[in-house]
């Protein structure tokens, strides 16, 4: 898909360097050397390219963050029993309206 100087947020040069000879964008850090020309450049992304950007940035941030806490497992009384209060507190507020 072949990209407009009209919608991006560049100067023409900028646009020329950004975009390779079959229209796709070429991208360096020569251009994309701050978070907001990142942020408007993903905003111009088609839907699936954007979901797919953001799985990359989410496996990043996986490799190089700290350690995922693992999974809490509740029992299904446990699980029960916030579901019993929680209608409990429910009927006390309807009572009170």
């Amino acid at each position: 898909m072949a990209i407009s100087p009209e919608v991006i947020p560049l100067s023409l040069p900028e646009f020329k360097r950004a975009i390779d000879s079959s229209g796709n964008w070429n991208l360096s850090d020569e251009i994309m050397s701050s978070l907001l020309e990142i942020e408007r450049a993903a905003d111009l992304l088609p839907r699936d390219q954007q979901r797919e950007l953001f799985g990359f940035l989410l496996q990043k941030l996986r490799v190089d963050g700290p350690p995922l806490m693992a999974p809490r497992i509740f029992s299904v009384g446990e699980m029960n029993a916030w579901m019993d209060e929680d209608e409990a507190d429910l009927r006390e507020l309807a009572k009170d309206s």
